[in-house]
């Protein structure tokens, strides 16, 4: 049996590939998103935000001045705050320049996908990060509907998208998945 986990714009594709094994007569386990919105949520958000928006979404943490950011150049922007949010751990403080332009590159085109997964109907458990939780919406199953995941159970875990897999965040996900996933 396979056992899929999915962190960010990674859910969804962990719910494709589910989909695609289901379909193909393979068993799937588990199925865990980690705070991975539905593409529609996402690039709902997305439609209206420019550079300055997806950077201070990236670190809703950091206090950074996006009326500031928006009088830079793109490049500009992105080294402010990729500096900023490796100085305050929220990112990895080895990554480079070209690293740090790639990484928010990825995530802008990420935004803009338009796939939406096909219905899945075995159990998902989808674990949010507390923290910035309504930061791209108010929905708690981050627009996950019951036509497409009917059987999603919801857990929450204390820190917020960007650290949720490190240090502590980690150990909550642990706690979390041995409460609804175990025994594996």
């Amino acid at each position: 049996a396979f056992r899929l986990i999915g962190y960010s714009f990674g859910g969804t594709v962990a719910v494709e590939i589910a989909s695609q094994l289901r379909a193909r007569g393979r068993e799937v386990s588990t199925l865990v998103l980690l705070d991975a919105p539905h593409p529609d949520v996402a690039a709902a958000g997305a439609a209206h935000a420019d550079l300055t928006d997806l950077l201070v979404s990236l670190f809703a943490g950091l206090r950074v001045d996006a009326a500031d950011l928006r009088r830079r150049p793109e490049d500009e922007q992105i080294d402010i705050v990729m500096d900023a949010a490796k100085s305050a751990s929220l990112a990895p403080r080895a990554m480079t320049r070209d690293e740090s332009h790639r990484y928010v590159h990825v995530c802008r085109a990420n935004q803009q996908r338009t796939h939406s997964p096909a219905r899945y109907d075995g159990p998902v458990v989808l674990i949010r990060a507390a923290a910035g939780s309504n930061r791209i919406t108010d929905d708690p199953r981050l627009g996950w509907s019951e036509a497409v995941l009917p059987d999603l159970r919801l857990r929450w875990v204390s820190s917020d998208h960007e650290t949720m897999l490190a240090g502590e965040g980690v150990a909550a996900i642990v706690v979390a998945l041995k409460d609804c996933c175990y025994p594996w």
